[in-house]
């Protein structure tokens, strides 16, 4: 039934127009001048109409379209009463002609126009009405001197002749005006509700055939100013539809657009938004100053194992935690909202799910305030990190078994070690002493009985066990100095570096004191083995003349550093893979790391190496 009723309104408008164009058209017959007065009052009321609509919704309008047409059509309707009261005939003003109402039409036309071609360039821009007001004054006020006082604006119409070149021209730049204000409003249609947008359209188009049929004026009471002025009517019809009638009846459509939008906007943007929080990889929620859940997106109450009904509007800190993290995270809370601390950007705590079982989430938060900057809420992002955390214990406690299990199996060849060089003293090395002495007795024996060869046999034998003797001391050291065991890691580091100079020609230096009470054996024979590897390591690749070794101690803490003055080396592409940093230097970290050390190694191509490993009790 509305569809009908809304299509025989349309009829009823359109047959009742056409009426109204016929008795216009038949009051022609009558007196041609009262047709002309009612089509420029009909403008002159439309042009003060979308006037008054702008400037009275001005404080509330958010359609700076409107505001900057409302100020342009008051002047235009100003313009347009001044050329109705100068039409020839109505003997307002005396002794002027046609010329008159014509150079008024045409200032009309210019500043309707120009208006209409600006104003969509201030849908992004705010009117300053005052502003406006005072340029379009300015503007009608030099039409008028230009044309009562200084007599410069140019002729349009000269009586018995035609129109001037001038105002010929003019019509046609004023369509071409018009043509670029359709383009404006097509880039700007989005800003326009639809049937406004067409409504505007279709008023400049007809606009644009009124100007082209002034074009053919030859006089005031010609067909062609009929023609125009028909058209001009329905033009100012079809922007009182879409300023006027649609600004009163539909205010939404066009005072309001932007706000309409803004909503739209908003409710799209709300509704992105819940997406968001719904696909969210993590926990976002929303707690009031009062504890309770004001919101909690979908992945919240997937790891709560909860339904949303059920934690918004709970206590938080009573329902959803651990009892035994309550207070503390509640007291926390409650400092925060009282602004009594600074707001904890992140945070760990353990939460209760339905079943009663622990997740550990780790929250980034902040806060949320009002306009007067008064805090109203918390909103926290949190991550389930159960198992990360889970796997994090797990990984440490196994390096820390690994670790000790370093130092036990560092015992364990130490132990052995010890052992062997005990054995090999004392069986091994006893044996031989005692074959040494008794084969020294057999060659003086056999040397008084003069038995040449025999002696010669027994020498020799003699060598080799003295070499053989030599040789397992060597092994014995090697395995395990006893100059460590018997007097500490400086003393051992010094023989160990006078058997490194007697073996290679480099002088080596040891300085250092021994401390009391002595560090841990398993440390000593560490700091020892790093010692000695990093002096092989010299010998290797170095080139050096002179290795430098300092021992130092403060409170609980050694530095041991083993300097050389060789071709160095780039620690940053040695460091870059296993291969290029060579087993010497693994070897060295692996045991400083054994006894919860650090090893630096410090290097530049052409100015040494500088080995130290920093341990502490």
């Amino acid at each position: 039934m509305e569809i009908k009723s809304s299509a025989a309104n349309k009829w009823i408008i359109i047959i009742s127009g056409i009426f109204i164009l016929f008795g216009l058209y038949f009051t022609t017959f009558y007196n041609y001048l009262l047709f002309h007065s009612i089509a420029e009052v009909f403008i002159i009321v439309v042009s003060c109409g979308i006037f008054i609509v702008a400037w009275n919704s001005r404080k509330f309008l958010d359609n700076n379209y409107l505001r900057f047409i409302g100020i342009a059509y008051l002047f235009i309707a100003i313009l347009e009463l001044t050329h109705t009261l100068s039409y020839s005939g109505m003997g307002v003003f005396k002794g002027y002609g046609s010329d008159l109402p014509t150079q008024f039409w045409i200032a009309a036309r210019y500043m309707e126009s120009i208006s209409l071609f600006v104003a969509p360039l201030f849908f992004a821009r705010r009117v300053k009405l005052n502003v406006l007001f005072i340029v379009y004054a300015s503007a009608t006020c030099l039409i008028f001197l230009s044309i009562f006082l200084w007599n410069i604006f140019p002729v349009c119409f000269v009586e018995g002749t035609e129109l001037t070149p001038f105002k010929k021209i003019s019509e046609y730049i004023i369509c071409l005006i018009l043509l670029g204000a359709i383009a404006l409003l097509y880039q700007k249609r989005k800003k326009f509700e639809v049937g406004v947008y067409r409504l505007l359209v279709a008023s400049i188009v007809l606009s644009i055939v009124a100007e082209l049929a002034f074009t053919f004026y030859i006089h005031a009471y010609g067909f062609s100013n009929l023609v125009g002025h028909y058209f001009t009517i329905i033009s100012f019809y079809l922007i009182y539809k879409a300023l006027i009638e649609t600004g009163l009846v539909r205010p939404y459509d066009i005072l309001f657009r932007n706000l309409k939008q803004s909503e739209a906007v908003i409710r799209n943007e709300r509704d992105r938004a819940q997406r968001y929080l719904d696909v969210a990889g993590v926990t976002i929620i929303v707690l009031n100053t009062d504890q309770t859940v004001a919101l909690i997106n979908k992945k919240g109450c997937e790891i709560l194992d909860y339904e949303e009904s059920e934690i918004i509007g709970k206590k938080w800190f009573d329902n959803f935690l651990p009892e035994r993290d309550r207070d503390r995270t509640r007291s926390v809370f409650v400092e925060l909202i009282a602004e009594r601390i600074e707001p904890i950007k992140y945070f760990e705590n353990y939460v209760l799910t339905k079943d009663n079982k622990e997740r550990l989430i780790a929250w980034h938060n902040s806060i949320l305030r009002d306009n007067d900057r008064k805090i109203i809420a918390t909103l926290s992002s949190g991550e389930d990190i159960t198992e990360r955390k889970q796997a994090e214990d797990a990984l440490r406690e196994s390096e820390r078994k690994l670790r000790a299990m370093s130092v036990r199996l560092t015992e364990v060849e130490e132990t052995e070690r010890k052992a062997l060089a005990r054995e090999l003293h004392d069986s091994v090395g006893q044996n031989l002493a005692a074959l040494n002495i008794n084969l020294n007795i057999a060659r003086k024996q056999l040397l008084a009985q003069s038995i040449g060869e025999a002696a010669t046999r027994l020498k020799d034998s003699i060598n080799l066990i003295e070499e053989t003797t030599k040789c397992i001391r060597d092994v014995m050291a090697e395995l395990r100095p006893e100059v460590l065991d018997d007097y500490g890691l400086v003393a051992a580091l010094r023989w160990c570096g006078e058997r490194f100079s007697e073996h290679t020609g480099v002088a080596v230096k040891v300085s250092g004191e021994e401390i009391t009470p002595r560090f841990a054996l398993n440390v000593e024979t560490t700091l020892f083995r790093i010692g000695k590897e990093a002096m092989t390591n010299v010998a290797k690749y170095a080139q050096a003349s002179q290795v430098t070794v300092t021992f130092e101690s403060a409170g609980e803490l050694a530095r041991l550093t083993i300097a050389d003055d060789g071709v160095g080396f780039d620690v940053s592409e040695s460091s870059q893979s296993k291969e290029r940093k060579g087993w010497g230097l693994q070897i060295m970290e692996e045991r400083a790391r054994s006894v919860a050390g650090q090893l630096r190694i410090e290097s530049e191509p052409g100015k040494g190496t500088r080995v130290m490993v920093e341990v502490k009790r």
